[in-house]
């Protein structure tokens, strides 16, 4: 789960399939614009510097891997 979404500044991303392992942000053409290394079932993304747009979440847990999608406004 993400939220809030959209969002200003920062969302919170919540694993409901275990551990989260890495988040990686992308730009909506696919260029990676960070990764984060969690190893919690909860983590805070700081947002406020990216530009409005739409962005793409790939949430990596033990379990599997899950995409999102995340509006900055």
């Amino acid at each position: 789960m993400v939220f809030p979404n959209p969002t200003q500044t920062q969302f919170t991303v919540v694993s409901e399939q275990g551990i989260v392992n890495r988040i990686r942000l992308y730009d909506v053409y696919g260029k990676l614009l960070r990764t984060i290394n969690v190893n919690a079932n909860m983590a805070e993304v700081d947002v406020h510097e990216l530009c409005a747009g739409v962005y793409v979440l790939r949430v990596e847990t033990d379990s599997g891997a899950v995409v999102k999608r995340v509006a900055k406004l």
